[in-house]
């Protein structure tokens, strides 16, 4: 059940002192095992990194290329992802709304204006 708690402004600031200062070591734990800020991440990918973006295991990213589902390409014996062709790849398996459909019928469906 959860409670309210009615408090000044002087004890709201100790009960968040006490919140951090008790959970700090599991609040750094969590900074430093979060993943990588993939904004961050060069246009060129290894796997592991094809991975993190996709959010997918390395053995399902080699899988994916062994049936030839993902784009990719090699450099010398290692596979390489371009991170723009992996959010293309993304994005292709998106299902459009009804909505969407129903537009694309509609400028499909115009007929061109004579000169």
């Amino acid at each position: 059940m959860n409670k309210i708690i009615v408090a000044t402004d002087g004890q709201l600031s100790e009960l968040i002192d006490l919140a951090f200062s008790n959970n700090l070591p599991r609040i750094l734990e969590f900074i430093q095992n979060a993943k990588p800020d993939q904004a961050n991440l060069p246009e060129i990918l290894n796997v592991q990194q094809a991975a993190e973006v996709l959010d997918l295991a390395p053995s399902t990213i080699y899988g994916l290329v062994n049936k030839s589902r993902l784009p990719y390409f090699k450099k010398g014996h290692k596979l390489r992802f371009k991170r723009s062709q992996l959010l293309e790849w993304i994005n292709s398996g998106e299902k459009k709304t009804q909505s969407q459909i129903e537009q694309s019928v509609k400028i499909s469906t115009k007929r061109p204006s004579k000169l």
